[in-house]
């Protein structure tokens, strides 16, 4: 089966290719070429940028079963892509969407709970389910074969993102690691468990024009999340709590917003995806081997007041 992934070079999109390429996919990317390829077995490497549809041509006369789309961010994306596709042959355009989409809830959101506008994730979300809804009303009008992804965190071997790797710098350092002190509960999935469930959609037709949420199961609290990184790190820098009084958004000390961010699997389990199986510690053991031979370096960007939460929240005996 010949398949595209957009956006190849990147965390996600780089680990479902190397996942086709070992299930005997031949696979072509497309990208803008800013990141080198890092993994063997790629058919044809297209360089462009995916707004253009000049760019885009390119990609015409081939026919793909299957495509992947890991890098569309916008209605104005995926249409571009789909515009510049051949369709005779395509059996799936799988959309990396999120679960972001959804309306500020506490509850295990499914499927059919409302999305719109969420200030937590702000244009990220928005913009991801005007996509969503354009790549649907294809499907509508003209049957095309999309089925779309929303994760919750995503993490592991490869992250891009300033996430666990904020946890492991300091606890490698032994330093403390502030976390929320708050009930919120929220939910991560491992990069493998996501390349096997957009890979296995590929044989699945009916999953043509539906949407699934993709997580693990388990809800996890901050200080949870942060004692299970320090096991793999193998440290004894203490977790410090801090409460909404000394400092109320997260995001200036911690990797994640302190919001309720559950998604059911339930669907996924029903229609014969693979649910997430890889759990916290395991995973988390996982990431800080890569961590360790990558040592990767990372912006701190917003988060700003780290070292001045630690200072006013460390009990004197510490």
């Amino acid at each position: 089966m010949k398949a595209l992934v957009f956006g190849a070079t990147g965390f996600v999109g780089a680990q479902i290719a190397r996942r086709l390429i070992r299930l005997g996919y031949e696979v072509d990317i497309f990208s803008r070429g800013e990141k080198p390829l890092t993994y063997p077995g790629v058919h044809t490497f297209y360089k462009g940028d995916r707004h253009s549809a000049a760019d885009l041509r390119v990609l015409s006369p081939n026919r793909y079963e299957a495509v992947i789309d890991t890098s569309g961010y916008t209605a104005e994306d995926v249409l571009l892509a789909a515009r510049a596709l051949r369709r005779d042959k395509l059996v799936r355009y799988v959309f990396c969407s999120s679960g972001a989409v959804y309306l500020p809830s506490n509850q295990v959101l499914t499927e059919t709970d409302p999305v719109g506008a969420n200030p937590n994730w702000g244009a990220y979300g928005s913009d991801k389910l005007e996509a969503e809804r354009a790549l649907l009303a294809l499907h509508e009008r003209e049957r095309f074969p999309v089925t779309v992804f929303r994760p919750s965190y995503i993490y592991g071997e490869g992250n891009n993102l300033y996430r666990e790797a904020f946890l492991f710098d300091r606890f490698s350092q032994n330093r403390a690691v502030p976390v929320p002190d708050s009930r919120n509960r929220t939910q991560f999935v491992h990069i493998d468990d996501v390349a096997a469930c957009f890979a296995r959609c590929l044989s699945l037709p009916g999953t043509n024009g539906e949407c699934y949420n993709l997580t693990h199961p388990e809800r996890i609290g901050w200080r949870q999340l942060a004692e299970t990184a320090r096991g793999a790190a193998g440290s004894r820098a203490p977790v410090v709590p801090v409460p909404a009084s000394v400092c109320a958004q997260a995001r200036l000390y911690f990797p994640f917003h302190d919001v309720p961010y559950a998604l059911s699997v339930d669907k996924l389990r029903a229609h014969g995806l693979p649910v997430p199986a890889i759990g916290l510690e395991a995973g988390l053991a996982r990431s800080y081997r890569w961590y360790l031979q990558k040592r990767p370096a990372f912006h701190p960007g917003c988060m700003t007041r780290v070292d001045e939460v630690v200072s006013a929240c460390m009990p004197a005996s510490e």
